[in-house]
């Protein structure tokens, strides 16, 4: 237990590395999506994207995956401006992707998908509106039903819902 929530701690302070403030892109993130971690490099292929790998913790194996959109630079004639689309972590160095965050155009998470256990299956899912997040479902028996909802509100947590019949 405690080295989950060493590792979930740790796993914060990489997901709060953000992308910093760059001009909004044109293109739209609909066609970012999860998908499985061996297929990486053909998914940012597939979806014109450049691939960016980092290893945290020097272990020679990449810990985090980010995806960017390739866009002309308006302000700059024959320049190009990468837009952060999309960012797969691995917390636990096991190889496996732990967090996947989706971004808009404008370089605002709007999705975020975490397996709390590392059992390989998203057991959260946070969605965003403003970078600020609005609502977690947490999948709590793999069913692929969350049986607990919660919504915030000012960064603080409004309501909860339960579905304790499945």
């Amino acid at each position: 237990m405690r080295k989950t929530l060493m590792v979930l701690a740790g796993g914060a302070l990489v997901i709060g590395c953000g992308s910093g403030d760059k001009p909004a892109a044109k293109a739209s993130p609909d066609s970012i999506k999860a998908v499985d971690v061996a297929d990486r490099e053909a998914y940012a292929k597939a979806n014109n994207l450049a691939l960016r790998s980092f290893d945290l913790n020097r272990d020679d194996k990449p810990d985090v995956f980010k995806f960017y959109r390739i866009e002309s630079d308006p302000a700059a004639s024959g320049s190009n401006v990468e837009h952060l689309a999309r960012k797969d972590i691995d917390l636990n160095n096991d190889g496996k992707v732990d967090v996947i965050r989706i971004y808009n155009d404008k370089n605002e998470v709007i999705e975020e998908r975490t397996d709390l256990d590392f059992d390989g299956r998203y057991d959260e899912l946070a969605s965003f509106e403003h970078a600020v997040v609005v609502r977690k479902e947490i999948d709590l028996d793999y069913d692929g039903k969350p049986e607990i909802i919660r919504y915030y509100a000012d960064n603080k947590i409004g309501r909860i819902e339960s579905d304790r019949n499945g």
